[in-house]
């Protein structure tokens, strides 16, 4: 479990996420659930602006490990498919930071407790814990509590960033045919 409010690997300034992947009955792969990125302190966030903001602060640069769940495997026998650094704000930043900016007005508009996942297209604002009253909070602004909530990327936007990674990565590859090229002339001794 995650508690710091820094960055996992601080002098890196990496944060490190899993995604769970969960094998499809056609055999294909896909994204099981968002990536939570941490709890929103309603009555700390509304004094900060987006580029100033614990959000940005951790999640900069993101170590996205993503697996193939299951329950079945031992953890040292889990299937890693990809280990990539994904920053949200160099892929697509005017939307992270629109969708911030609508959590955060509604919690500054006394209204965290009406907050909902259809409010935002990639950055969403999940409930943590259970939906009875010892689950909700007081929020700034209004006298009406308020769910717990955290930053996520829903599950498209997971989707697409691993598909991203994919693509990337397969270009990446060095083709088979120009390593044997790089090595046919090579003497050893």
């Amino acid at each position: 479990n995650d508690s710091k409010s820094e960055a996992d690997f601080e002098e890196a300034g990496l944060e490190l996420k899993t995604a769970p992947l969960k094998r499809l009955k056609n055999g294909k792969l896909t994204i099981k659930e968002r990536v939570v990125l941490g709890i929103i302190n309603f009555n700390s966030i509304v004094n900060e602006t987006f580029e100033d903001s614990h959000f940005l602060n951790k999640n900069l640069h993101i170590l996205l490990v993503f697996f193939i769940y299951n329950t079945l495997v031992d953890l040292e026998d889990i299937q890693i498919t990809l280990v990539d650094i994904w920053n949200c704000i160099e892929e697509d930043g005017e939307q992270i930071k629109n969708d911030w900016e609508t959590i955060v007005g509604k919690i500054k508009a006394g209204k965290a407790h009406e907050i909902s996942e259809g409010d935002t297209l990639f950055l969403g604002a999940s409930t943590k814990g259970s939906k009875t009253i010892t689950s909700q909070v007081s929020q700034p602004f209004s006298p009406i509590l308020a769910h717990r909530r955290a930053f996520g990327f829903k599950l498209q936007y997971v989707r697409y960033i691993y598909k991203t990674l994919l693509e990337k990565k397969a270009k990446s590859r060095p083709v088979q045919g120009d390593i044997i090229r790089l090595t046919k002339g090579r003497k050893e001794g």
